[in-house]
């Protein structure tokens, strides 16, 4: 093409389109500094950049979404739940596991293990225990909670575990006495005598 002969003719002879001699041309002209633009290295770099952007606007997504979702120190389990919601979310899985700081194979197991005898013995619990709230007009606390899974039921479980179950699930009892207030008029109405 230097040498004068058409751009055409120079693509037939070596089987490539004739748009790509002219962007190879003028790709050349600029690195030589013979026309304005950005140089095959500029622009190279000037990708990588971009990339390099979109990967940390990636992972400040990710630490702030994180973050909301987590907002103090859980349990790996919760972490799991956390990374599930950012990856529903559209977010890459890798560096979700690197914000809550879980292995990403850990995740992925979690994902295929099945559920544990613990975590089915809690669930049932918990639909006793709000059976037995519901039962008691929603008076019960842990205790007496406590007291009809043991004494009333049979059912052998720890007073911390009740405890836990309903505080997770947000269970309460209602707490303290009744108490009799006195009605101004009636504090008025008395005469006090003097001895």
């Amino acid at each position: 093409v230097e040498a004068g002969r058409p751009v055409v003719d120079v693509a037939g002879d070596l089987g490539v389109g004739a748009q790509s001699i002219y962007t190879r041309r003028r790709q050349d002209r600029i690195g030589k500094g013979l026309r304005p633009g950005l140089s095959s290295g500029e622009k190279s770099e000037l990708t990588a950049a971009k990339s390099r952007i979109a990967e940390r606007e990636t992972e400040l997504a990710i630490h702030r979404r994180g973050t909301e979702l987590l907002g103090k120190v859980v349990p790996p389990a919760r972490r799991y739940e956390a990374i599930a919601v950012m990856a529903g979310e559209g977010l890459p899985v890798q560096p979700a596991t690197r914000v809550p700081g879980v292995a990403e194979s850990g995740y992925c197991a979690a994902l295929t293990r099945p559920v544990s005898a613990r975590a089915i013995r809690h669930a049932w619990l918990v639909d006793q225990i709000r059976e037995v709230h519901h039962a008691s007009n929603g008076t019960y606390g842990v205790r007496r909670v406590h007291a009809e899974f043991v004494l009333g039921r049979g059912v052998t479980v720890g007073h911390d575990a009740v405890e836990m179950l309903m505080a997770r699930n947000g269970v309460r009892g209602v707490t303290g006495r009744a108490r009799w207030k006195r009605h101004r008029a009636d504090l008025i109405a008395r005469d006090l005598v003097d001895s």
